[in-house]
């Protein structure tokens, strides 16, 4: 069965174009197809999942993915009748504050539990004991990045609740911190940086009062940083906190998808989704 699955998808080099063909052969009756937003997405859910499933990014030709990418594959492949068999996986982004902009438009796509995969690893107890036993400073250090990810969050949450368009791709968390003082430690008023920066990348005039009002609407606090903080953010500030080169930010994603197990995933919300729309294929597809 996974020979002809490779042999199917090989023909093409976008994933839609990819499930398309595979569709052609018997496994059609078989397989439930799984988008992600990226690659890596796609290495944490495959290790959980048994060979009832393919797991796919949702890139196309030019190896671009994302959100949209998962939205548009599985519209397309549940529209061409093909199968029914596809559901897509993306993150949450901001859904549980600002809904009207990142619901998902289908009952085949389902989302992170936390803000985005990062966090919904970061949050669970396999990684947090795996990232203990690797260097104890991590609980320490994650103590110390929850503030600043969590106030960066705000800040980013405020600017989809307003609505604005500017890019924030050079808004960098990494701002907050001072590489230069012995030892390294966030830099003096870092709330107002963080803010500064985030003035100076969209010309907006963002106010303390502003990002507190956000707080106070929603009623967040620093307990619930799984879904406020962006995962990439925690992660480069948590790999800039660590210092050492053998704790990057790159080395810090890999080991908590590493570490990531089936146990944890199998208790989110996530997992419940994906595991009961499988089911109405009298397919069990969790790997046991």
């Amino acid at each position: 069965m996974q020979k002809e699955l490779r042999n199917a998808i090989d023909q093409t080099r976008d994933v839609e174009g990819q499930i398309r063909s595979a569709l052609q052969t018997p496994m059609k009756r078989d397989i439930l197809w799984i988008i992600t937003e990226s690659d890596y997405d796609r290495g944490v859910y495959e290790r959980f999942f048994n060979d009832k499933v393919a797991v796919r990014p949702s890139y196309d030709e030019k190896r671009k993915g994302g959100c949209d990418r998962v939205v548009r594959i599985v519209k397309n492949i549940l529209k061409s009748g093909d199968t029914k068999r596809i559901v897509g996986i993306r993150d949450a982004d901001y859904l549980y504050y600002v809904p009207g902009r990142f619901t998902s438009p289908s009952p085949n796509l389902f989302h992170t539990d936390e803000r985005d995969i990062e966090m919904m690893m970061l949050k669970s107890a396999s990684v947090q004991t795996a990232l203990a036993a690797w260097n104890v400073a991590f609980p320490g250090k994650m103590a110390q990045v929850i503030p600043i990810a969590c106030y960066m969050g705000l800040i980013r949450i405020w600017h989809v609740a307003r609505d604005k368009r500017a890019s924030l791709k050079r808004f960098h968390i990494a701002c907050a911190w001072d590489l230069n003082a012995r030892p390294q430690k966030p830099v003096n008023h870092w709330k107002k940086v963080l803010r500064e920066r985030y003035n100076q990348v969209t010309g907006e005039h963002l106010k303390d009062r502003m990002v507190s009002y956000i707080r106070n609407r929603y009623g967040l606090n620093d307990m619930q940083y799984g879904r406020i903080c962006r995962g990439h953010d925690f992660v480069q500030l948590l790999g800039m906190a660590m210092v050492h080169s053998d704790y990057s930010s790159k080395y810090i994603q890999t080991k908590i998808a590493e570490s990531y197990d089936v146990a944890d995933f199998s208790q989110t919300a996530l997992s419940n989704s994906v595991v009961a729309f499988a089911a109405r294929f009298g397919l069990t597809v969790l790997r046991q």
